[in-house]
């Protein structure tokens, strides 16, 4: 309640000394009792909070624990406690009292008597032409009810939010009434002034009040903020506003980011959030800060990869956080492999997280889009990109300041351990399905230029033009698929073989030399059923198609097994895979290690069938010296092994490179080179696992011998036995 304890009528001052003094709040004698009526009955909260000056205590903001009313901070979860001049506990004094308005000062007591005079200004209008002319503009509480004492209609603002309206209130100043020009004239440019120059002197000390924020972060400054996983984003401001909240005002930023969709840039609304505090806050600690040249820099370095990354797909590697959106929840895992930033079948895939466009903004996202972005632009570009990772078998947002190159190893092919012959074939099949596909896309490009008016061929030298006939000199066909168009033209190997002798080596090996993903499929990625396995299958088909990735199908022989007359869901399953290899044009491989069990049909949409024979001494000799070059670099070291030796076991590759990587970590255990005592230890327990694993195989035979030789008799009918059957 504004009603002093005195009701005795104030003495008659000039109006200019009135101004200037500070004298106790008195409301006019004749609505005192409406005043109070009208107070009383108001419904507001902002309202009730103002009336209650009688509180003593109050609840933590944070953790709802009772506090004193003025206390800064609560002593339990140590929070700051947000000052709010419409829900303050300290007596009201009059500043100045005018017909039509009352402004009013609210006594707040800092612990380091820091905070600006303005932050203690409310303003009271009474005069109903103001009110209904800056409502639209400023934030008020108003009192709705009316008794039969008062039909007035009353609202109370703070000047803070007068202030920072008024650059609106300008723009439209000549479509004011008189009453409200002279009120924006006579009190709100005044004491934006004031409140001005206090910001100034709270600058100076590299702090700010939280009613100075819109000053700091006017529209047009270049700011940068954290987004909820810690990135930092640089923005441009466009807006800013207050939000009242149940822990008191927040100050929240918007402003313009870059993004892509995978074939243009173009800009999007992004929003910072200042949580509310009490008295000056350091700069540093604001979550939003003004953009320094260090964080200019270290943004447009990013801002230059978002721009080489942001259109199409590319083949990268990563070493970081992967962002998975999930419902309301975001989860984070760390990996560190192989991905494809591909940000268009990102958005095709996952609908919801697409840019949603409507027929109110598209013509603005169409004329701030480009294919390229300028030097000016790209510290503004988003932090994250979407992509695959083909580690985690999931798409997901990938840090763009994690995203880097690929080394691809060109000796894979070389040192891969194959028979001469074998080798020669796979690599001119595979060398030949390169020549077709670069082939493809330039002609496929030619005649999209030749199709634009504005193409004029450029004239070029004889020996840098480009053969795009499908022929060559030798009379060859560069493009032979098959007689159908769209049939055969892809590469298919089928590897057969014992477990550990190279076969998914092979795959991993080629596709290093083609420098193309390698997209590993497990059984459960397809499903069990017919419908799930042409669903799965066809999207990695699709997928494959789009990226030019090598597909790898371990344990194929699970869906290519044999067709019979008794199991319908299994021939489904093996007719659905048939069609699909006959229409795929890239490069497959399937894998096992049981060719017997393998539908015939299969034969003929292989194109090439290789058979890996256990590893003989030589082969284990070259894999032996590969995986031990590669991870001994002391040469004393390495001639004091015995790679003859070591060859002479008879393991596959697989439990080679497990020996290895054993005795790496018992050398390291033992704080000393790698030694032949090393490796023969973990040889041995080798050996004697798969002895007894041997052993176990042979009872089982055994006990199943047993089982049969002793197996009981079938009795047979009696006309049988009669007729001499029973022997």
């Amino acid at each position: 309640k504004f009603k002093s304890k005195s009701k005795s009528k104030s003495s008659k001052v000039p109006q200019k000394q009135k101004e200037e003094e500070v004298v106790k709040a008195r409301p006019d004698p004749e609505e005192e009792q409406s005043e109070e009526e009208d107070e009383f009955a108001s419904q507001d909260v902002s309202r009730r909070l103002l009336n209650r000056t009688n509180m003593k205590k109050k609840g933590c903001y944070s953790c709802g624990i009772q506090i004193p009313a003025n206390a800064l901070r609560c002593f339990s979860c140590h929070v700051d406690q947000p000052i709010d001049p419409l829900n303050v506990t300290e007596p009201l004094t009059v500043v100045k009292d005018i017909k039509n308005y009352k402004i009013y000062r609210i006594t707040i007591q800092d612990e380091d008597n820091e905070i600006p005079p303005f932050m203690s200004y409310v303003i009271k209008l009474k005069e109903k032409t103001i009110i209904n002319n800056l409502s639209s503009y400023v934030k008020m509480s108003h009192s709705q009810k009316k008794t039969k004492f008062s039909r007035k209609q009353r609202a109370t603002a703070r000047v803070r939010d007068f202030v920072i309206a008024l650059p609106q209130l300008r723009a439209i100043y000549d479509n004011f009434p008189q009453i409200v020009k002279d009120f924006i004239d006579e009190e709100i440019e005044p004491l934006r002034e004031e409140m001005v120059q206090s910001i100034k002197q709270c600058l100076k000390k590299r702090k700010v009040p939280v009613d100075g924020l819109w000053y700091l972060f006017e529209p047009g400054t270049a700011v940068y903020g954290s987004d909820s996983n810690g990135n930092k984003i640089g923005s441009l401001v466009k807006t800013s506003s207050y939000r009242a909240g149940f822990c008191g005002d927040s100050f929240t930023i918007n402003g313009s980011v870059i993004k892509t969709d995978g074939e243009v840039f173009y800009y999007d609304n992004h929003s910072f959030t200042i949580n509310g505090f009490s008295g000056l806050k350091r700069l540093d600690d604001l979550a939003v800060k003004a953009l320094d040249k260090k964080t200019l820099k270290e943004l447009d370095e990013r801002g230059q990869k978002f721009s080489a990354l942001g259109l199409g797909n590319h083949y990268m590697q990563y070493r970081g956080t992967v962002y998975r959106s999930i419902g309301m929840y975001t989860t984070k895992t760390r990996m560190t492999g192989r991905v494809m930033i591909d940000t268009k079948t990102y958005n095709r895939r996952h609908l919801s997280d697409a840019t949603y466009r409507n027929a109110n903004n598209v013509n603005q996202y169409s004329e701030s889009s480009v294919k390229e972005l300028s030097e000016d632009e790209r510290w503004m570009s988003y932090p994250t990109l979407p992509g695959f990772s083909f580690s985690l078998k999931n798409w997901g947002e990938f840090a763009v300041r994690d995203i880097g190159p690929i080394e691809f190893d060109t000796e894979a092919f070389k040192r891969l351990v194959l028979p001469a012959k074998k080798k020669t074939l796979i690599h001119a099949l595979v060398e030949d399905y390169r020549r077709n596909v670069e082939l493809v896309n330039q002609i496929e490009n030619q005649a999209f230029l030749e199709a634009d008016p504005s193409y004029k061929k450029e004239e070029k030298a004889e020996d840098e033009e480009i053969d795009l006939s499908p022929v060559d000199a030798h009379g060859n066909s560069r493009l032979f698929t098959d007689i159908i168009t769209g049939k055969g033209g892809g590469c298919i190997f089928l590897l057969h073989g014992s477990p550990g002798v190279g076969k998914t080596l092979t795959a991993e090996a080629v596709c290093e030399h083609l420098s193309i993903p390698l997209y590993m499929i497990t059984v459960g990625e397809l499903g069990t059923t017919p419908e799930a396995l042409e669903r799965n299958l066809q999207e990695i088909l699709e997928l494959s198609a789009i990226w030019g990735c090598g597909i790898l199908l371990d344990e194929a022989d699970i869906f290519l097994e044999k067709r019979s007359k008794k199991d319908i869901l299994r021939n489904a399953m093996v007719g659905i895979f048939l069609r699909l290899l006959e229409y795929h044009n890239g490069v497959l491989f399937l894998t096992t290690n049981r060719l017997s069990c393998i539908d015939e049909a299969f034969s003929s949409r292989i194109s090439v069938a290789l058979h890996y024979n256990n590893l003989d001494e030589n082969a284990r000799r070259q894999i032996w010296g590969t995986f031990l070059n590669a991870t001994v670099t002391n040469e004393e070291a390495f001639a004091k092994l015995d790679i003859e030796k070591l060859a002479s076991y008879e393991m596959n590759g697989r439990q080679i490179r497990s020996c290895v990587r054993l005795s790496i970590a018992r050398a390291r255990i033992d704080n000393s080179p790698l030694t032949m005592e090393h490796l023969l230890d973990t040889i041995h327990l080798s050996v004697d696992f798969k002895t007894q694993f041997s052993d176990e195989k042979t009872a089982r035979k055994v006990r199943k011998q047993e089982r049969l030789q002793h197996n009981v008799k079938v009795k047979l009918p009696e006309p049988l036995v009669t007729a001499g059957y029973e022997d």
